[in-house]
């Protein structure tokens, strides 16, 4: 994923509820719904590794309470994600 929103949200409402906030601002920026969200581990808990179609990915590069959400372009290396088919890569990942 190169581009994506930082969203916070500290408030009491579950993860699910959160990352669904998180993607419903995704889209109304940047006109599409983000498959990818980047969370701090500790706040995974038992969550299922997806919310509505959107991956949860932990990443201690993710302050807690905060969550990158956005569109993977298929450059990802996770295991078992199949790569994007419309996949080009820009001038400086060749």
């Amino acid at each position: 994923m190169r581009t994506g929103l930082l969203w916070y949200d500290d408030s009491k409402l579950d993860l699910h509820a959160k990352v669904l906030e998180a993607a419903d601002r995704y889209s109304e920026k940047f006109g599409a719904r983000p498959n990818r969200c980047y969370v701090h581990p500790g706040c995974m808990g038992k969550q299922e590794p997806h919310v509505d179609g959107i991956r949860l990915v932990p990443s201690q590069a993710v302050l807690p309470n905060h969550f990158w959400v956005g569109v993977d372009t298929g450059a990802s290396t996770n295991q078992g994600d199949p790569p994007d088919p419309d996949y080009r890569p820009a001038a400086d990942e060749a």
